[in-house]
């Protein structure tokens, strides 16, 4: 599993990064290491969770899923699909409600990609930090 820079992840998170195998008679682990002394595989796929990801209480990751850079996971969603960058999702299983900024200041932020930024560049710019970026047409230009 590959987690991002300054991601929020709240209390009883869980990632469940393996699954058992459905095309099996048994799904059982124990029974395969019982009758056959060997356990049965599960299926593993990583997680990817992006940069600045917000994860609130309780939301469980289902395998192979790739949240987006931005995106807000509400308390108590069930992720079974990937996630675009800066939705913000809730249900079971989660979908997404709204986004958090239109489409010109998304693609904005994935292309300034601050997080890789130095600890002086993100100090020089808390302007761009602080903005409500929801009342700036060109966030470019809050930047130094």
């Amino acid at each position: 599993m590959d987690i991002g820079r300054y991601c929020a992840i709240a209390p009883h998170t869980i990632f469940q990064a393996e699954n058992h195998p459905m095309n099996r008679s048994s799904i059982q682990t124990s029974f395969y290491d019982h009758y056959f002394d060997e356990p049965l595989d599960h299926i593993r796929d990583p997680i990817q969770i992006g940069n600045d990801v917000w994860l609130g209480t309780e939301v469980i990751v289902l395998p192979g899923v790739t949240i987006g850079d931005g995106a807000i996971v509400g308390a108590g969603s069930v992720v079974t699909t990937d996630v675009e960058p800066y939705s913000i999702i809730a249900g079971s299983p989660a979908s997404r409600i709204k986004w958090r900024f239109d489409q010109q200041t998304r693609q904005q932020l994935l292309d300034l990609a601050w997080w890789d930024w130095g600890d002086e560049k993100i100090s020089q710019n808390e302007d761009f930090f602080r903005a409500d970026l929801t009342k700036v047409q060109d966030i470019t230009g809050l930047v130094d």
